[in-house]
């Protein structure tokens, strides 16, 4: 049977794994919680990161469509913590800290990158050391040599699905800022929003945001990978559209856009390196 929709569990998880993030980020703006260290101990305490465990395992039993709604709220505040991973993952680290992942370079699989790898450790292998991969710091991802996480297709599939998901999250934010901007900001006397153009540009992306849900539909109940791209190619496409209806404002770091699309584009190229990268 499809889970098309979430259930009750499920939805009144995302909803207060919001309310949680809006507490921790105390309604700041993404740029400055990126800038600095978020505390594990209020997940940890809440056993967040036990969401998708089996019931019988100590967990919450939330199934992999369950998840997808929790990922997105994550996408949504990108607070830099490895919840996603370690929400993938638990069941195969036991414990309560922090695990993410070693993820092979597609061109160069002699090099790796970690997501939170300064805060996270790799399952199956101790803390890595590397260089600082700056492209997005809500991802906090480290460069290294370390070899590559040994994971089967299915967990393979489950985070990739996880991270599409935190895509859509980060998307949904960037659309309805650029459509709220257009809504306040006016040109030649009238709101930017007024102009047929900009209408068009912002149905563009609510349409796009509504395939990569239904590609991530898809993708929590089968092994469908293409469905993992497609999501997370819509959600490049509406955060593309996004940037173009703020119409390029000037102070950008103080806007924080950037970040998420940061964020997107990177969770975009560590998906399809998990996918592609197998072990020689």
């Amino acid at each position: 049977m499809t889970d098309i929709a979430p259930s009750a569990d499920g939805t009144e998880a995302a909803r207060a794994l919001d309310e949680l993030f809006t507490r921790i980020t105390k309604g700041e703006s993404i740029t400055r919680y990126v800038e600095r260290d978020v505390d594990w101990t209020a997940v940890q305490e809440g056993q967040w990161d036990r969401l998708g465990v089996p019931e019988d395992e100590g967990g919450f039993g939330l199934s992999l469509r369950d998840l997808v709604a929790v990922a997105a709220v994550i996408g949504a505040h990108a607070v830099p913590l490895a919840l996603t991973t370690t929400l993938a993952l638990r069941s195969l680290a036991p414990g309560e800290e922090p695990v993410t992942v070693v993820v092979p370079r597609r061109t160069r699989p002699d090099r790796g990158r970690v997501p939170f790898g300064h805060s996270a450790t790799p399952i199956g292998s101790g803390k890595v050391s590397g260089e600082p991969d700056e492209f997005a710091p809500t991802l906090d991802v480290v460069v290294t040599a370390e070899p590559a996480t040994e994971l089967t297709a299915e967990t393979r599939h489950h985070l990739a699905t996880l991270w599409a998901a935190e895509c859509t999250g980060a998307a949904r934010v960037l659309v309805k800022g650029a459509r709220d901007y257009a809504l306040r900001r006016t040109q030649f006397g009238r709101p930017l929003g007024a102009f047929q153009a900009v209408k068009h540009l912002l149905a563009d992306a609510t349409l796009a945001l509504a395939e990569a849900d239904t590609a991530l539909v898809i993708a929590a109940n089968n092994s469908d990978a293409s469905a993992i791209r497609w999501a997370q190619a819509r959600c490049v496409l509406a955060s593309e559209i996004a940037t173009q209806a703020y119409g390029g404002i000037g102070i950008t770091w103080e806007l924080g856009a950037h970040l998420r699309t940061r964020h997107i584009l990177m969770l975009r190229d560590l998906t399809e390196d998990l996918l592609t990268t197998r072990k020689p």
